[in-house]
Order: structure tokens, then sequence, then C-alpha cells
């Protein structure tokens, strides 16, 4: 009878342990600190305005970010969906070198990985690298992914440094 009633109140505990399967519960932890790269210092968020980039027209596309600095396709994003995204640089001093997005989370700042391999479903920080710019612009399509619902700022680096931030609105 005690080993009855022993299994009883193992089973009433584990009934309460049902996993939650919702994006929004299982997708909150994306890395962990020491997998984050080195050059990604938190500071520069300090000064995001958490507001979605606006929206400005370029050669007849409509780009989301700052206009003559950086700036993607303005396309819809959806949590947890693999899309073509279109990256814009500007300026006369673009650098060369390998590209990376590292994306933060505004209510919980979390970090996650964007860019997606191409061919993949697997997820990086760098693909591809940035050349020289024609005409004082660079264009670079890569595939993306955020995890979950809500304000994201992508941190677009260079060759391991900082060249822009857009801040994108991920549906669910």
């Amino acid at each position: 009878m005690k080993v009855y009633c022993c299994s009883i109140a193992v089973l009433f505990l584990l009934s309460g342990c049902v996993a939650d399967t919702s994006i929004e519960n299982t997708k909150e932890v994306y890395v962990s600190d020491k997998d984050v790269p080195s050059y990604f210092d938190s500071s520069v968020m300090k000064d995001v305005d958490w507001k979605e980039s606006p929206i400005f027209s370029y050669d007849s596309l409509e780009l989301r970010g700052e206009a003559g600095k950086v700036a993607i396709l303005s396309t819809p994003w959806k949590a947890d969906t693999v899309n073509k995204y279109m990256w814009f640089f500007f300026g006369d001093s673009i650098p060369a070198g390998r590209f990376s997005v590292i994306a933060v989370k505004k209510d919980t700042g979390a970090v996650s990985k964007a860019l997606v391999f191409p061919d993949s479903n697997k997820q990086g920080w760098s693909v591809g690298s940035v050349g020289a710019p024609v005409d004082r612009r660079y264009d670079m399509p890569a595939s993306m992914r955020l995890p979950s619902k809500g304000l994201w700022t992508l941190n677009a680096f260079i060759d391991k440094k900082l060249y822009g931030q857009v801040v994108v609105n991920v549906d669910a």
C-alpha cells in the first residue's frame, strides 16, 4: 500500500511537469554567454531605440534600417521561419571582411544567431564576406531566422566590427 501511494504521488508530481512546446517558452534561452563571439560587447545595446527601424526608399526598393549606413530589404519576419533577406551597406568606406549578425531580443536581452547557412537549416554567427562596394553600396543576400516574436536588434558586423543595427518586429 505504501508503494502504491508513493507511485500515485510521483505520477501526480510528474503530471505537473509537462513541457510547454510553444515558441514563446521553448526559445527564450538561445545561446550561453560562452558561445557569443568575443567581439560582441553588450554595451552596444545601451543606445538602441527599441522601435522598429524606419522604412526608406532606395532605387525603388523599400529598405528598413539606417539610410546611408545599413539596411535590409523590408520583408515581414515570422518567428522560427527561415526567409531570404538582402542586406545593403552604404558609405564611402565600407570595410571588407567576414559578415556576422548577432541578434538581441528586447524584452529578455537574449542573444541569438540569426544567419542560416545556405542549403541547410543550421544557424551560425557568420556567413559570407562583404566585398568591395560599387557606387558607395554593397548588397549581400542572407537567409535568416529569429526564434520568437517580438522586437529584435540585428547587430551587423563586418570583420568583427559593428557596422550598424537594424531593429525588426517578428510576428508569431
